[in-house]
């Protein structure tokens, strides 16, 4: 695959993903998740799997809090909530939580127990998740309050819980969108592209470019942030290349998922100071 691509002014747009914010006038008792917020876990078709997820109250007053599922689907740019089983890759009917709620004292911290057990199905492959959230619950006094302001701070922590299961033909990455644009610095330049996961199994990449001047010399590496790209979704990776005099560049993108393969793209930059 080979593409030209000019110069462009780079547009930053700055994304805030709420789950639930509200304001409140009296202080809420605060739970907090200790530890990862992502689990995964490679199985076959009829394993099963515990862990634990800590949860601290960080006040200093009585907390409590309720658990559930929600599948989520990310598409890599925007969060999509769906009731636990009703997306296709859930694992939400294969996982339980003990227990579903938990009350805190002051400064207290206790252990959630998820399972995941695997149905005994040989055409099962790929991947499949669901989230466990943990949602603060009013106690009495915040219930009070709620009825005088009318308004409750709401807090919810979403820990993904992941299962991998075999994939015999994992289906490549994409690479979409690749883009050239200038840095904050001068001559400095943006090298972005979006990369693509159409097949049914999570990739967790590293990602990295080569850049080769005009002659085809290899002139740098630059590393990318390693990422984990769900089915189905798409993430943007940019890669900061540094200064670069005028001229057509040759930039390979390489994306490497270990045990299902590494894949890259190759494209031509033009890069000129007198481009917008």
């Amino acid at each position: 695959m080979n593409e030209r691509i000019s110069t462009s002014p780079l547009h930053l747009v700055c994304r805030l993903a709420l789950l639930l914010l509200f304001l409140q006038a009296a202080g809420l008792a605060q739970i907090e998740v200790v530890g990862e917020l992502a689990h995964r876990f490679e199985l076959l078709p009829g394993n099963q799997v515990t862990g634990e997820v800590q949860i601290r109250n960080s006040s200093d007053s009585v907390a409590s809090a309720t658990l559930y599922l929600e599948d989520v689907i990310y598409d890599g740019r925007q969060l999509q909530y769906l009731p636990p089983g009703e997306f296709e890759r859930s694992s939400a009917g294969w996982t339980t939580i003990n227990p579903p709620s938990v009350d805190l004292a002051p400064g207290e911290t206790q252990e959630v127990t998820f399972r995941i057990s695997v149905p005994s199905d040989t055409s099962l492959d790929g991947t499949y998740w669901t989230s466990l959230i943990i949602e603060n619950a009013a106690t009495e006094e915040q219930a009070v309050e709620d009825q005088q302001f009318g308004i409750r701070a709401i807090t919810r922590y979403q820990v993904m819980l992941a299962v991998q299961l075999p994939t015999a033909d994992p289906v490549p990455l994409t690479f979409n969108d690749p883009g050239l644009h200038r840095g904050e610095e001068e001559q400095t330049y943006l090298f972005t592209v979006a990369i693509g996961n159409p097949g049914d199994a999570l990739y967790r990449v590293a990602t990295y470019v080569e850049v080769y001047d005009p002659n085809g010399t290899p002139i740098t590496t630059v590393e990318g942030q390693e990422r984990s790209i769900y089915p189905g979704a798409m993430v943007d990776q940019v890669f900061e290349l540094g200064e670069l005099e005028d001229g057509i560049y040759s930039v390979l993108v390489v994306a490497d998922g270990g045990a299902l393969g590494a894949y890259g793209a190759r494209y031509n930059l033009e890069v000129s100071a007198n481009q917008e």
